[in-house]
């Protein structure tokens, strides 16, 4: 058997060799198309390490795809591996080949927000939510696009997204981004209620108790916000990669680690913010340092924490927060 440095210090023709043998086999077994076939090739070697010589099958599947179901697994397989524009490119010629394909909008709008949803991406992001939605009535494209219009401050089209996702799916996500939405239009009631319904329902959710805390602090009910804010962190210890992608279905691409992390980091913000309302400074400098240890984490796997904060804009909160302190 060859090693991996073996294989790694062989010739190109070498590569090449063994991926037209592979080629070969899998059409026999298999007969699949050529281009399926070499992507096959492509995901075993891969799968073993050998990233170069999955790279060539990968181009030469490239090349050879024509038809949009190829050109969809394609593009599913390079956003796995992190070539996000080189996946755009694929399902944008999987709607060229066949605009009614189902998945493709959605996959290009996805592929937005993976990239940090640059403000000159939103508008084409909510084109391709609408898109797929129109072609399939995907539950999730409601939900991505209910954000966007949440982000842009077009409250009734987010409202009404994240009410016919609820409407049409289980999702958690759904009804705590309606209540963000209608908090963020100072419908402090109603934001509650909601919140509520979901404490209710989901009795563990780390998210229900941190939407409700956020809503009793603005409220100046500090006594159950911190009730519920201490819940939230508590909770979000224990939450698992499993529950963190029950609630962001169609996050697979996160890394539930940075996830996790960025929720925590959320949660003890909110804390630090709650104990400086208090003036007990040494438990806010306390829960801000705690944000930004589970911030570092979350910012290795690219994820953001607390729209607008950096690690250095918290790093100096800290150190005003304890200069109140006696």
């Amino acid at each position: 058997m060859l090693s991996g440095s073996i294989f790694r210090d062989s010739k190109p023709i070498f590569v090449f060799a063994i991926i037209i043998l592979g080629i070969v086999l899998t059409l026999f077994v298999a007969k699949f198309s050529l281009a399926n076939a070499i992507l096959d090739i492509s995901l075993w070697f891969r799968n073993r390490g050998f990233v170069d010589a999955s790279e060539v099958g990968l181009n030469i599947a490239a090349l050879l795809a024509d038809d949009a179901k190829t050109h969809f697994r394609l593009g599913k397989i390079l956003k796995q591996f992190g070539k996000y524009n080189e996946a755009a490119a694929q399902f944008r010629k999987v709607i060229e080949k066949d605009p009614s394909y189902p998945g493709a909008n959605y996959e290009i709008g996805k592929l937005y927000f993976i990239g940090g949803l640059k403000p000159e991406e939103q508008e084409p992001a909510i084109l391709a939510f609408t898109k797929e939605i129109e072609i399939t009535g995907y539950s999730h494209a409601y939900h991505l696009r209910g954000i966007i219009y949440g982000v842009q401050k077009r409250w009734k089209e987010a409202e009404q997204d994240f009410k016919t996702e609820m409407a049409i799916s289980e999702s958690w996500g759904a009804p705590l981004n309606l209540a963000w939405i209608l908090f963020s239009q100072g419908r402090l009631s109603e934001a509650e209620e909601a919140m509520k319904v979901v404490a209710q329902k989901y009795p563990g959710s780390v998210w229900a108790h941190n939407g409700l805390g956020v809503v009793y602090m603005r409220q100046g009910r500090l006594k159950e916000a911190e009730e519920e804010l201490k819940s939230a962190y508590e909770k979000s210890l224990q939450l698992s990669p499993e529950e963190y992608f029950q609630v962001y279905s169609g996050n697979e691409d996160d890394d539930p680690r940075a996830g996790i992390a960025a929720i925590q980091s959320g949660i003890a913000f909110n804390l630090g913010t709650l104990y400086e309302k208090k003036k007990q400074f040494n438990q806010a400098a306390l829960w801000y340092e705690i944000s930004l240890e589970a911030m570092r984490i979350a910012n290795s796997g690219k994820l953001s924490v607390a729209a607008g904060l950096t690690q250095n804009k918290l790093r100096e909160k800290i150190e005003m927060v304890k200069q109140n302190i006696k």
